[in-house]
């Protein structure tokens, strides 16, 4: 699958709105606040939801590296881990 930055942050918020029951827009100024929290109204369980639907959606197995020091928390952090395990042909 090879999609460009644009494509997989589309997918990423298409993601968070399914699990958030929202079609609220997201805009670009929101791709580093944190999910979990009052700006999204996202918990911890909502991001595990998160992060097994786009494990299944890009085919992609996420690593530690991905998750810790919170790079799984915002919509550009999930876009770098998704970028890195896609270039590394990682699944």
């Amino acid at each position: 699958m090879s999609l460009d930055r644009g494509q997989i942050i589309d997918k990423i918020i298409g993601i968070i709105n399914e699990v958030r029951h929202s079609s609220e827009s997201i805009s670009e100024n929101d791709y580093d606040i944190p999910l979990i929290g009052d700006h999204f109204g996202m918990d911890y369980q909502d991001l595990v939801f998160v992060f097994l639907e786009l494990m299944e959606e890009f085919k992609v197995k996420f690593a530690l590296e991905d998750v810790k020091d919170y790079g799984f928390n915002s919509i550009n952090g999930i876009a770098d881990s998704i970028e890195r395990r896609t270039a590394n042909h990682t699944t």
